[in-house]
């Protein structure tokens, strides 16, 4: 198989599986950009977070962590080109992440309220 045919049949794998990429014109396939870095930063949020978690007992840190994997599953699903289906379900699950993320920000000030700085 030439180079070329290599690259046909992979782009039609690609196509079959709805995944949102590009290809390059010399080759590259570069799988949704945006998508990948906000996944991996999710991933590096997650990781820190539960380690700080572990560190400290602090439950703000749980909340981080559950609100980042909710954004990741969110990131994941346009990896896999599950958003156009589904974008109503991913909304109310990022939705969610910030709501979980304004819960432990505002627990966090009001158990801090009685303490000096």
């Amino acid at each position: 198989m030439t180079w070329d045919g290599t690259m046909s049949t992979l782009n039609q794998l690609l196509r079959n599986l709805d995944l949102s990429y590009r290809i390059w014109p010399e080759g590259v396939i570069i799988i949704s950009d945006v998508y990948l870095l906000n996944f991996s930063l999710c991933l590096v949020i997650i990781i820190l977070g539960y380690w700080v978690y572990r560190l400290t007992d602090d439950a703000i840190a749980l909340y981080i962590v559950s609100a980042f994997g909710l954004f990741g599953l969110s990131h994941l699903a346009g990896l896999i080109g599950l958003l156009k289906n589904y974008s109503t379900l991913f909304s109310i699950i990022r939705t969610l992440g910030y709501v979980l993320v304004i819960f432990a920000l505002i627990r966090e000030a009001l158990l801090q309220k009685g303490k000096p700085y």
